[in-house]
């Protein structure tokens, strides 16, 4: 039965891989899993900026999450490398890598 109003959508089909949590003090380089293709980035206790595919970060990368945001990247088939920064103790980037089936 399908309710009036409502269809089917096709969703991402994404396995997760791993996560962690990154104590952003500063510029942190984040090791990705080989198979990884899409990642999540959540903001906690202040912004995160971050790269992709660059061994440095500070305030002026391009990649911008403010504090208890959620910004997710992919999929893309050339992920190499991810580096974070934070301006505090307090602030984390909790990080999820998940690959396209």
């Amino acid at each position: 039965m399908r309710l009036p109003g409502f269809t089917h959508s096709q969703l991402p089909d994404w396995y997760y891989i791993s996560g962690l949590r990154v104590t952003c003090n500063g510029e942190q380089a984040v090791t990705l899993p080989s198979t990884a293709t899409c990642i999540y980035i959540r903001a906690e206790g202040g912004a995160v900026y971050y790269d992709l595919n660059e061994t440095t970060a500070n305030t002026t990368s391009p990649g911008y999450i403010p504090e208890d945001a959620l910004e997710v990247i992919g999929p893309m088939s050339n992920l190499d490398a991810l580096t974070v920064y934070g301006s505090g103790a307090t602030v984390y980037a909790h990080i999820e890598f998940w690959r396209e089936a």
